[in-house]
């Protein structure tokens, strides 16, 4: 018979059975923030996009700022699925699936998505692809980051 027990997530725990004590040591889930990808720029300058912080399950501060040009409207793309990159024209490449699009107008600079993440052990490891752009307005042109992809962690 083997009997286990389990007490803080990301440690070893036993597994004792009749004739041998056994160690198992679950994988843990490692928070990360890689950037990939190029942006673009129009007349107002690129835009970066940024991480607060890493993306760690149970953070209700967890933000994502893309820095403009003060007037421009401030988008920030986030897809769930990894995609083909997207030639949106200017040199400019749709690098996430945009299943959400978040929009700011006439912001006075840098701007902060919040993206509280719940306490949730069912989104270990999940993957987040986010993609921060700009509209300038006078020329009406587009100029997007290079996109960073988020996976939910310890």
């Amino acid at each position: 018979m083997i009997h286990a027990s389990i007490d803080v997530p990301g440690q070893p725990f036993q597994l004792r059975s009749n004739a041998l004590p056994l160690r198992y040591w679950p994988p843990v889930a490692i928070a990360s923030v890689t950037p990939f990808g190029q942006g673009c720029a129009n007349a107002a300058g690129a835009p970066v996009t940024s991480a607060s912080e890493l993306p760690r399950v149970g953070n209700p501060n967890f933000a994502v700022e893309v820095s403009t040009a003060p007037g421009a409207s401030t988008l920030l793309a986030l897809g769930f699925v990894p995609v083909t990159p997207f030639d949106l024209g200017n040199g400019c490449f749709l690098l996430t699936s945009s299943d959400v699009v978040l929009v700011q107008t006439a912001n006075p600079g840098p701007v902060s998505f919040p993206l509280p993440i719940p306490a949730s052990a069912g989104l270990l490891d999940a993957v987040l692809d986010v993609q921060g752009a700009s509209l300038d307005a006078p020329t009406l042109t587009l100029a997007s980051s290079a996109a960073l992809r988020l996976v939910l962690g310890y």
